[in-house]
């Protein structure tokens, strides 16, 4: 039997020449081209995104700025809280707060403040911070509404004079009444009197040395044992030094006549001789009623002759007072307070003293008198 085999062909293949495959394309180039373009797509996503977040940060910031100058100027307005513009307000009524710089100086804010009560408050500012211009998309903005509500102050104002030590009369005409009375040009400013409160309270029933006739009130005098000079170091949840770091004005031991200051028919209610006007309620200075306080501590003297005022008056060592003298408000004295001499000065409000002494105030001299 015979095989056929047959020979191999001379013929390559077509793709086959010289030993290499030419009919495949090259894919390194595009390979290449695609992954720069995929790299240069990633480095644009990460720096759009890092944008996007850095500008969300400032966002944040800026929102986080505003609102630090919208409670820093609530706290500003409520610092600077004007009895005259503001409690004077009818029930509903509301007052403009100007654009002013933020205490930090971190931006700007202004506002209205609303009377919804005898004793409460709206007060709704809105903030912008130090980078806006009030225009779209510069900058942020905040709106604070905060309720404000006065706490009236717990004082032991239930008799003419309240004292801790020993009050001598003397046998002159020195006189406290218990009896509420409207002074002189008040009856517009203040309501009908009141129920007839103590003359003089004391700690004690031999405190008080002086003929029944020169204090008066329902009763004339109580006593309550125990009472001590903390009367005069804390009322309420307000402390003594609390409430004397809230003066208008703090001024040194000295001899004063404070009276009205009055410029261009306005009060100037940055002079610390300025008091009030209590004589004159419907003067320029009649709505003002400053805290004052005479910081000399224990041992200092200040002596008044002349002059008036009105409000508080907080007097951390001995007060002497002679003439005309006259003030409208609470007098707190934690050293002595003593007349001197001749004249009539007098006292429309409530006395709170560690020691009275008005044994200088003789026969025959005006009387000085604490009027409740």
């Amino acid at each position: 039997m015979s095989t056929l085999r047959l020979a191999p062909s001379s013929r390559r293949a077509p793709c086959e020449r010289g030993g290499a495959t030419t009919g495949r394309r090259g894919i390194a180039l595009a390979v290449a081209l695609m992954s720069l373009v995929l790299i240069a797509a990633m480095i644009a996503g990460a720096a759009y995104f890092a944008r996007q977040n850095s500008r969300a940060a400032d966002n944040s910031r800026r929102v986080v700025q505003a609102t630090s100058v919208a409670e820093a100027a609530t706290a500003e307005v409520i610092h600077g809280w004007s009895i005259v513009s503001y409690n004077s307000l009818q029930k509903g009524a509301s007052v403009a707060i100007p654009q002013a710089t933020s205490p930090q100086g971190r931006g700007t804010y202004q506002g209205t403040i609303t009377k919804l009560t005898d004793k409460t408050f709206l007060i709704d500012l809105t903030a912008w911070d130090s980078t806006n211009s009030r225009t779209r998309g510069s900058g942020a903005r905040q709106r604070l509404a905060t309720l404000a509500r006065i706490a009236p102050l717990q004082l032991p104002t239930s008799a003419a004079l309240t004292i801790s030590d020993t009050v001598k009369f003397g046998g002159g005409n020195s006189i406290v009444q218990g009896a509420d009375q409207v002074p002189a040009g008040w009856s517009a400013n203040c309501p009908p009197s009141g129920s007839t409160v103590v003359g003089v309270r004391a700690g004690a029933a031999g405190d008080i040395q002086g003929s029944a006739g020169q204090y008066t009130g329902n009763p004339n005098s109580l006593i309550t044992p125990g009472l001590d000079s903390s009367v005069f170091t804390q009322f309420g949840g307000t402390s003594y030094n609390q409430l004397a770091a809230s003066a208008t004005f703090t001024i040194p031991p000295g001899s004063y006549s404070p009276s009205p200051v009055v410029n261009a028919g306005a009060c100037v209610t940055t002079a610390s001789s300025n008091w009030g006007d209590g004589t004159n309620p419907t003067a320029a200075c009649g709505t003002f009623f400053p805290i004052v306080r005479i910081n000399g501590g224990a041992g200092t003297t200040t002596t008044l002759s002349s002059g008036q005022g009105q409000g508080m008056l907080l007097v951390d060592g001995d007060l002497v007072v002679s003439g005309t003298w006259t003030y409208y408000g609470l007098l707190i004295v934690k050293g002595t307070f003593k007349t001197s001499g001749v004249g009539a000065p007098k006292v429309f409000g409530t006395v709170l003293a560690k020691k009275v002494d008005f044994s200088s105030t003789s026969a025959g001299n005006a009387a000085a008198v604490i009027n409740y």
